[in-house]
């Protein structure tokens, strides 16, 4: 078998890719054309396993880069595709050596969540390797069955929920899918404005523009919009469909309009969309389990819970320790901007 890291994807690679995605074998953030999540000191990274020129390993790496001490370095791996469990830990194996040997400090591995003996199997037989390393706490989700009727699926709806959607259509806030290139240039505003008006950094947003283009161009998703009585856009949500499944990606309303309830109303319309293109899954786009009653996720927490209790477990995050000395200072940091933060 060839290994290989790389900058860029061949024409050909893209292409037995996209076939790999269409089989429903990849996790969106693999599709070859999606650039959502760039971030200033993280570049992408391709790693191949070729079997007779046939793809059998696939990921996505990031890389990141300390900027005041550039010798702490990190990778990243998440949801890699492989053809069967032996050939995962082969290319995951060649990913970590690969860094290994650059001196990096850490490598993070995180599974997809669809199969756990396999998974078992990927970490025990990587862990006999690398012996130093942390098993993070599970990443979680929450989903709705598509398989039920809509008026199932609100029945399971949490009363102060039912009672916000209520407020919503009484008060004349309505949504639906968006379309025009217009309203898609109005909800990016709304989309900057909502940041700004809490004071977080651009380098944390999603690039709206080119997950509005993404989804153009491959049809893998949709925007729902939320108008007020007078036909305003103030808010909507962006929604992700692959793999049989819908996934919420983000939010954003109206900083003029945040006491109206309009996400509620606006992920109540994607789920009904999404019933129409028979996805069977409604996936909430994440849960943060388990937190303490202070931390920011709360709010949004509630929010998610309010539409279904079914959580899901992805398989523990694998984060290695490369360098034992680099790894140790990367630590420290952490606990003091941390602290700092606090």
């Amino acid at each position: 078998m060839d290994f290989e890291i790389m900058d860029f994807l061949s024409e050909d690679d893209k292409i037995q890719i996209l076939e790999l995605y269409q089989n429903q074998k990849l996790a969106i953030n693999h599709h070859p054309n999606w650039e959502i999540e760039k971030k200033p000191n993280v570049l992408n990274k391709y790693a191949l396993l070729k079997d007779n020129n046939i793809i059998v390993f696939y990921s996505r790496i990031l890389e990141s880069h300390f900027s005041k001490l550039p010798f702490i370095k990190t990778a990243t791996i998440n949801f890699p595709f492989y053809q069967n469990k032996e050939v995962g830990v082969k290319g995951l194996l060649e990913i970590s050596n690969h860094y290994k040997a650059k001196k990096y400090t850490k490598i993070d591995i995180q599974l997809y969540y669809c199969n756990s003996n396999e998974n078992y199997f990927i970490e025990q037989s990587i862990l006999k390797k690398y012996t130093n390393y942390i098993l993070q706490n599970n990443i979680s989700s929450l989903e709705i069955n598509l398989h039920k009727t809509i008026d199932s699926i609100q029945f399971n709806f949490k009363n102060v929920l039912k009672k916000n959607i209520k407020s919503s259509i009484n008060k004349g806030v309505y949504a639906k899918q968006l379309f025009s290139n217009s309203e898609y240039e109005n909800l990016e505003r709304i989309y900057s404005k909502m940041y700004a008006n809490k004071n977080i950094s651009i380098n944390k947003m999603l690039n709206f523009n080119k997950l509005v283009e993404f989804i153009k161009t491959t049809n893998l998703g949709y925007i729902i919009g939320v108008f007020s009585a007078e036909n305003i856009l103030i808010g909507g949500v962006v929604i992700i469909t692959h793999n049989n499944r819908a996934e919420y990606l983000v939010g954003a309303t109206h900083p003029e309009f945040k006491k109206l309830p309009s996400s509620h109303i606006a992920i109540l319309e994607a789920i009904k969309i999404a019933k129409n293109l028979n996805c069977s899954i409604f996936d909430m786009g994440g849960y943060v389990f388990d937190i303490s009653e202070k931390q920011e996720y709360k709010s949004i927490n509630d929010f998610k819970y309010n539409f279904t209790q079914d959580i899901i477990f992805y398989p523990k995050k694998i984060e290695i320790q490369l360098n034992r000395i680099f790894y140790c200072i990367y630590k420290t940091i952490i606990k003091i901007t941390t602290y700092a933060r606090s």
